[in-house]
């Protein structure tokens, strides 16, 4: 039984992929985000169960819906993020993890990585809550950046999640480094069809789906942040409309539609962020020494536009 899991991070264009990846392939089984029937209760109780209470409810997980003729996968970028468990810790999120897929054997984990200071400044912008639920002493985007300063034990919770290092290290202790998978998003961005299927290679599926290159050029306008006047300014898109347009519209309308849009630059804005040049630096700074040891790990054609983007 193959059995692949994408577990985020979150603004790393996980959308896209679940939504005109993951689901148009007809190579994969797939059961997640909108898991099926009682696959929903195993994750719902892997959020709100604490690991032991998990582990006694749970002797031996079985999914339900697998294909043994497909590679089955499940996406869910809830699962590299601290804020949806019950315990708020890097370790056990690992440990259950592993405790998910132990009655399965060759489980293929990918992770999609972005260099911090966006992420973070992209992930506060279109959900602040979840911070302010976490800490309530974070009520604007510069008091999580003064977290940076403090060594409190939430602060390095809500920080050391961002640590992609630390985060595959944890993930290696259980699965083998050829079962794990880093995808640069900044890479993704410029190499499209590359990363893609690069992505269905470790998959061991063949690319047979041809994508619609406006979606895929709408990336370099989502998920992304502008240098403006010196600072620099998150901007959240809403894909709601497009994906309601696509279904009901032929293809030649929606393209000439979508054009129209893209000219206009007419976009839903829900939060807006910005943030000066030496708050950039700083976060950049914070992750340095993790995103170093990343190096190790990161294939050698990929080392010019990591090294770009995280040190």
């Amino acid at each position: 039984m193959k059995i692949a899991v994408h577990i985020g991070f979150h603004k790393t264009a996980t959308t896209f992929f679940q939504e005109y990846i993951f689901k148009k392939n007809n190579k994969i089984n797939y059961l997640g985000k909108d898991w099926k029937g009682k696959n929903i209760k195993i994750f719902y109780d892997l959020f709100n169960l604490k690991y032991s209470s998990l582990k006694k409810k749970y002797n031996k997980i079985n999914f339900l819906y697998l294909n043994k003729k497909k590679i089955n996968l499940f996406s869910e970028e809830r699962l590299s993020s601290i804020f949806y468990y019950k315990e708020k810790n890097i370790e056990i999120i690992n440990k259950k993890l592993n405790y998910l897929f132990l009655n399965y054997k060759n489980v293929k984990i990918v992770f999609f990585i972005r260099n911090q200071a966006d992420l973070i400044l992209s992930r506060y912008s279109e959900n602040s809550k979840i911070f302010t639920k976490f800490s309530k002493k974070i009520n604007k985007f510069e008091d999580l950046i003064k977290l940076l300063d403090k060594k409190s034990q939430k602060s390095n919770q809500i920080l050391d999640n961002f640590k992609y290092y630390n985060f595959y290290r944890l993930l290696n202790k259980k699965f083998p480094k050829k079962d794990i998978k880093i995808i640069i998003y900044e890479d993704f961005k410029q190499n499209n069809y590359s990363t893609i299927k690069e992505l269905y290679k470790f998959f061991g599926i063949k690319s047979d789906i041809k994508l619609n290159l406006n979606k895929i050029n709408n990336l370099n306008t989502i998920n992304q942040s502008f240098k403006i006047n010196g600072r620099w300014e998150d901007k959240v898109y809403s894909f709601l409309l497009e994906k309601i347009l696509e279904r009901i519209l032929p293809n030649f309308i929606y393209n000439k539609i979508y054009k129209l849009v893209k000219t206009l630059k007419v976009y839903f804005q829900p939060n807006k962020i910005c943030i000066s040049e030496t708050t950039k630096t700083k976060i950049k700074k914070y992750f340095n020494k993790d995103n170093k040891k990343l190096l190790k790990i990161i294939p050698s054609n990929k080392l010019k536009i990591f090294k770009k983007n995280y040190l």
